[in-house]
């Protein structure tokens, strides 16, 4: 028998996981920012452009993947 109490507590459950993974997906996203920058400083400016490219495509590919 389901009570009113564990429907609650299996929607705040589900909400927590599903908010958990949305904080998670955002950090890695923002992640990408940070190793475009690292990248950016350990190659000539004349390949800045191709890093960038490269890491904007990285995070299409991984959001239609995602």
């Amino acid at each position: 028998m389901i009570t009113a109490q564990t429907e609650r507590s299996a929607a705040l459950e589900l909400s927590l996981d599903t908010a958990w993974i949305l904080v998670s997906a955002f950090l890695v996203f923002f992640m990408q920012a940070g190793f475009a920058m690292l990248e950016m400083g350990t190659v000539r400016s004349k390949n800045a452009q191709n890093i960038l490219m490269k890491n904007l495509l990285d995070i299409c590919v991984a959001t239609v993947c995602w």
